[in-house]
């Protein structure tokens, strides 16, 4: 079973992923890669710029 205190993987960075799709599903979100790209989120830059 996996324990996420003792996952030693590098956390997921923008960097690490190519495109939007690449990050969203890395992170399982998939789904939702058309309304980022509709939204005008059409590169990692753009994402680091996204606040809660």
């Amino acid at each position: 079973p996996s324990h996420p205190l003792l996952d030693q993987r590098s956390p997921l960075t923008p960097a690490s992923c190519g495109t939007v799709g690449d990050w969203l599903r890395a992170i399982k979100m998939e789904r939702y890669e058309e309304s980022f790209l509709q939204a005008g989120y059409t590169s990692m830059q753009l994402l680091a710029h996204i606040t809660t």
